[in-house]
Formats: structure tokens, sequence, C-alpha cells
């Protein structure tokens, strides 16, 4: 299936449009190595895909990882703590316009048009200090949680 995929670009051009400060990359590499500057990176990674609801077969679960990255070389640490802050800050927003584009069935997002699947909800499951952030990188992961509804069966919303 490649509705994950579709997914992935879907929120990448939402964070784009959104005009996060930091760059959006499809996929991830270890933090140390991805050129993360003061600006950042964000990195979007493909999680799991599950029946989300055994009485409705054409609906999924699709979980997503979003990557935040800042690099600080101030030896103030809350100079970097503010930075990834920050870049949180315009992740969230973007999500949230996401997430209410969803809700109002705004077909231009909500719609995958290259796997026929909807996107139903997106929300954040959870945010925490990525566990690969070692000084004079700073991180956060997202685990972002995604029902889709496949519209080429019986049923559909459309």
């Amino acid at each position: 299936m490649i509705m994950w995929f579709e997914l992935l670009k879907k929120i990448q051009d939402v964070l784009m449009a959104c005009k996060v400060s930091a760059p959006v990359q499809l996929g991830a590499v270890i933090p140390q190595h991805a050129a993360v500057d003061e600006i950042g990176k964000i990195m979007l990674v493909r999680g799991s895909e599950t029946a989300n609801d055994e009485s409705i077969e054409n609906e999924l679960l699709v979980t997503i990882y979003l990557e935040a990255w800042v690099r600080n070389d101030d030896p103030d640490l809350s100079v970097g703590s503010a930075r990834i802050s920050e870049l949180e800050g315009q992740i969230d927003a973007a999500l949230k316009q996401m997430r209410q584009a969803v809700g109002s069935l705004n077909e231009d997002i909500c719609v995958l048009n290259g796997s026929n699947y909807q996107i139903l909800d997106l929300k954040v499951k959870q945010k925490t200090g990525d566990l690969d952030a070692l000084r004079p990188l700073l991180g956060s992961q997202y685990t972002i949680e995604c029902r889709l509804f496949d519209l080429t069966r019986e049923g559909g919303i459309y």
C-alpha cells in the first residue's frame, strides 16, 4: 500500500504551506549526520498501519513519527530549549490547522489522491524529547495517529 507515503507527503505539504522555519524531509537519518543547523530540520518517518476497527474493514490506523531537530552551540542551554520550543510551536500550529481542514472535509487536505484513501482524523498521541538528542543537537519526537478510510470500498464518505 502506498497510502503511508501519500500521507507523509501530505503532512510535508501542510508543514511547508504553513511556513515552518525548518526544512521538512521524508525519511530520517541519525541526527548527527543530518546537517542540522540553528534553523533546524524536520524528518517524517513511517510508523505502522493496522486495522482500526474490525467492524469497519476499510478503516486503517496509521502511525507517523515526526522528528524536529535544532542545533545550539551557545553555552547557555536555555537558548537551545527556546529554539526547539519555537519550532514545536510552529509544528503544533500546522498540525492543528491540518486537523481542522480534515474535520471540515477539505478535499485538498483530507483526500490522499495517489492512494484513494481519505484522512478521517489526525492527532498527536505523544510528544517527547528525542532520546537521540545529544548536545549540541536538541530534538523532539511526535507520534501522530491518523485514521484513514479506503474510498474504493462501498460505504465511502464521498
